[in-house]
């Protein structure tokens, strides 16, 4: 994890180490990467369009835990896609897979 992105915004940070924390303790092999803070905020376009491009060099297989919400989190929408390599993205469903679902092969789940 960048500490010195982490300590632009020290709510996220903290979140994201707790969530790193607790996944590599269920899974120990797991690799985690933490991703972009330097999106605008709430900026659904910019952040779909880093994701699009990423996810691209990932490899098959791997897990996009996504979120830009704009709205409350009440009225959001997520669903869960898959692209065609059998990476998964379970996301909001306000756009932010724009671009990974040019990719899609199927959608494995929608849920509110």
């Amino acid at each position: 994890m960048n500490v010195a992105r982490c300590a632009r915004a020290p709510l996220i940070g903290l979140i994201v180490a707790l969530a790193l924390v607790n996944v590599v303790s269920v899974y120990p092999g797991v690799r985690l990467l933490d991703g972009s803070y330097d999106i605008p905020g709430f900026d659904v376009p910019a952040a779909a369009h880093v994701l699009g491009t990423a996810a691209r060099g990932f490899p098959g297989g791997a897990v996009f835990v996504c979120d830009v919400a704009p709205g409350s989190p009440e009225a959001t929408s997520y669903l869960t896609a898959v692209d065609a390599r059998d990476q998964v993205f379970p996301a909001p469903d306000n756009g932010l897979l724009t671009y990974v679902g040019r990719d899609l092969n199927r959608s494995a789940a929608a849920a509110r």
